[in-house]
């Protein structure tokens, strides 16, 4: 009896969790500097939003004052949209070095019927990090072999994977063999060699999607690989090649263009040097890193820096995501460090906002500063981009207060304490 009575006061506050009241009451920023997302920036105004929704960004001079209205003075602090992390392991991957925590690849060099979803850990404690950095969305990406699996974007909140899933299984990644390989390391780079193994490992990846196409055409029985090809167009998804260089990025995007599917390139490194030809093929880039080595020997030094502005001016669309999961906390300093090699700052911004959500396929829904979408936005004392002065205050995410305390934070205050510092 005690049992049946447990298990019914767990299904009473499940049901209380799934059915919160949507946020009815408008909720108005006053004296904000806001950062729209598209590459506009206003000095001062307000920003209203209700149900969710935004409801108006704008001058103060232009809004009717809601009766329901909770006004907030933010007295001169940044609103920007809600980052988004784009390509990143986060939640598959807890300590590097314990094998049993890290669910991020599978064996094999074809596991398209991966779902990376599925082992998303939404009580990792790395995710806290990155919402009190204002990261609240990221793409969940698996890697393994030649063609890694499906990825899922998911919102930083919820208490399983079913309550955190915005778009479930929306784009294939395919890592696109090299035809030079890097030899050296970092510290003692050397000259790169000719990738003997090229044609072989390419024409592997050609012939699974030429089977898979044929396949979806004319299914017989049961292939969880070859269906996987099938459920992304029909779910109208992406497919994400992972490629650095001038000649992979074309051989990829050539040889999978009869797929018709819109292609979008993961690293990017030298995707600057193609840009007429990703604008003819309306292929967008997603810059992993702008923190890192040049891809050549005979790069300069600040190559990587430059890449964000090179690919901006020439009219490629693309965005900045950061490698490995941790280290996804540092996506607004990563846009920083492209600010100070030229890019100008609201682009920066908008590189990781708008523009990712519309690579993504969710730019009608956020991304952006605007009413009608999602009302997630974040609140900044300082400038995002500047880790001296970029502190979060506030983050919303679909109109509801995201919790922005994280594991560094306890420590620290704890530590203050203890010693009294303060």
């Amino acid at each position: 009896m005690r049992r049946k009575i447990f298990i019914l006061f767990l299904l009473h506050l499940l049901l209380q969790v799934h059915c919160l009241p949507a946020q009815n009451q408008t909720i108005v920023l006053r004296h904000a500097k806001i950062h729209r997302g598209d590459g506009s920036k206003m000095e001062e105004g307000i920003i209203a939003f209700k149900g969710g929704k935004i409801v108006y960004v704008g001058p103060s001079t232009d809004w009717n004052t809601a009766k329901d209205a909770r006004w907030y003075d933010l007295q001169g602090q940044h609103v920007y949209p809600g980052l988004i992390a784009p390509s990143t392991t986060l939640g598959l991957r807890e300590f590097e070095q314990v094998r049993a925590s890290n669910d991020f690849k599978e064996l094999g060099e074809n596991n398209a019927n991966i779902r990376s979803i599925i082992a998303y850990n939404t009580e990792s404690d790395v995710i806290p990090t990155l919402r009190s950095n204002g990261i609240i969305y990221a793409q969940i990406t698996p890697q393994g072999g030649w063609i890694s699996g499906r990825s899922s974007i998911v919102k930083l909140t919820g208490h399983n994977w079913e309550d955190a899933v915005v778009l479930d299984d929306h784009g294939l990644h395919v890592h696109w063999p090299t035809d030079q390989i890097r030899q050296g390391w970092w510290g003692a780079p050397l000259p790169d060699k000719p990738n003997k193994h090229y044609q072989e490992q390419r024409d592997k990846i050609i012939k699974y999607f030429q089977e898979a196409n044929a396949w979806c055409k004319n299914a017989i029985g049961v292939n969880i690989k070859l269906q996987a090809l099938c459920q992304l167009k029909q779910n109208n998804g992406l497919l994400f090649i992972h490629a650095n260089r001038p000649f992979e990025i074309k051989d990829a995007v050539t040889s999978l263009a009869y797929l018709q599917l819109p292609m979008v390139i993961v690293g990017g490194k030298e995707a600057w040097r193609i840009s007429d030809f990703l604008k003819k093929n309306n292929v967008s880039v997603i810059y992993i890193q702008p923190q890192s080595l040049p891809e050549r020997l005979d790069d300069p030094v600040h190559r990587s820096y430059n890449i964000p502005r090179l690919l901006d001016s020439a009219g490629v669309r693309y965005c900045i995501g950061v490698k490995g999961f941790w280290q996804v906390r540092n996506l607004p300093f990563q846009a920083g460090q492209a600010v100070a090699s030229g890019l100008p700052k609201e682009k920066a911004i908008q590189a990781i906002t708008g523009s990712t959500a519309a690579i993504l396929g969710m730019g009608d829904k956020t991304g952006m500063l605007k009413p009608g979408l999602s009302a997630d936005l974040i609140v900044s004392k300082g400038d995002l981009l500047d880790m001296k002065s970029s502190t979060i205050t506030r983050a919303y995410l679909q109109g509801e207060p995201v919790d922005l305390t994280d594991k560094q934070q306890a420590l620290y205050h704890e530590y203050m304490k203890r010693y009294q510092l303060k």
